[in-house]
């Protein structure tokens, strides 16, 4: 007897834990905003909305200027953990729904930031021939944030080698695949990344007909 009552005594407390443990979102409760943080982010960042009234990540819907939509990663009656749009350079109000007429927007205006010029780090062969394939390393090097080689991505960004436009292949977030172009003579030429008129600081490209790699 006194086991049984071990055992049911056991599973009541489970049961009580996990019912502790479970997250609650009200069914009626109006959507409310009290903050939002950081106020400012860079396209793809992730910010933290508190207020009441949110349901889960898959019914509570978060709306940028410009019709844009967020990702919510993390959901609780109060508290959102939300990634924002890869768009730049957006200023508003944020707007939360979790039903047609339950939402609410946020108290104070939010913005997505520019990106900041082109970050190149490194290239992955320091001289060669024209032709030669070259793989550009850095930060903010397109907007892509996975490799693309989508004319829309690829069109967004440019390499300039000696100032001649090269021949890009592929690009992403942190890479660019191009080849040295066509036509230029033998010697040291600068190497930059360009995107949305901004361009990189230069790194030396030696064309000639050695092959050498970085380290």
């Amino acid at each position: 007897m006194n086991m049984k009552l071990n055992i049911f005594a056991c599973l009541l407390f489970i049961l009580c834990f996990s019912c502790t443990e479970k997250k609650h979102f009200p069914d009626t409760q109006p959507v409310r905003i009290t903050a939002v943080y950081p106020e400012s982010v860079l396209p793809g960042e992730t910010i933290t909305i508190e207020g009441s009234g949110f349901k889960d990540e898959r019914t509570t819907i978060v709306y940028f200027p410009g019709n844009l939509t967020g990702r919510v990663i993390e959901a609780s009656p109060y508290r959102l953990k939300v990634v924002v749009p890869r768009k730049q350079d957006v200023r508003g109000v944020i707007q939360i729904r979790t039903g047609i007429n339950n939402y609410a927007d946020s108290p104070t205006e939010f913005s997505i930031m520019p990106y900041p010029k082109p970050q190149l780090n490194a290239i992955s062969i320091k001289q060669g021939p024209v032709g030669t394939s070259v793989i550009a390393e850095g930060v903010f090097l397109s907007e892509a944030l996975e490799p693309s080689d989508k004319a829309a991505d690829i069109n967004k960004t440019k390499v300039l080698v000696g100032g001649a436009e090269a021949i890009i292949e592929k690009v992403s977030f942190t890479q660019v695949w191009f080849k040295i172009p066509d036509g230029m003579a033998n010697g040291l030429v600068s190497i930059s990344i360009v995107r949305d008129g901004k361009a990189s600081d230069p790194l030396d490209f030696l064309v000639n007909k050695r092959y050498l790699f970085e380290d």
